[in-house]
């Protein structure tokens, strides 16, 4: 972790998410779910794509957070509009599931995991050759 941090410090993004998945999950560190949730924020107000994604999945759990839809539908679409494939993948669980959004829509849900699968997001691939595998 203190790698993490010097290479933070001296402005890398990608250990600055790195450090804040190791607060959240505890890896080296005590796990501490408010400095990660801070060190995802500062990730996205940076305009990363990956610091988005995980401060959505924050938002959308709860974890860290008060739990908050509306919040991780945008974080997730900002970092989807940037080719983020985890994001992508959770914005289409969110339309499939009439999470923070105005309603269900299997259409763009399945539009959404499309794209995820075209950005290589393992569990769109799944989902997506089961789809076709049951037609």
């Amino acid at each position: 972790a203190l790698l993490l941090e010097k290479a933070v410090r001296k402005g890398s993004i990608e250990a600055l998410n790195v450090l804040a998945e190791f607060h959240q999950q505890g890896y080296g560190v005590e796990k501490d779910l408010g400095k990660a949730v801070r060190l995802y924020t500062e990730a996205a107000k940076r305009d990363d794509a990956t610091g988005m994604a995980c401060l959505g999945d924050c938002f959308l759990t709860g974890e860290g957070v008060e739990q908050n839809y509306l919040k991780a539908i945008e974080l997730f679409r900002r970092a989807a509009d940037l080719g983020e494939p985890n994001a992508t993948f959770n914005l289409g669980m969110c339309y499939l599931r009439g999470l923070g959004v105005r309603e269900a829509d299997r259409n763009k849900a399945f539009a959404l995991f499309q794209r995820a699968k075209e950005l290589g997001q393992p569990l769109a691939i799944k989902l997506i050759a089961r789809c076709n595998a049951n037609q």
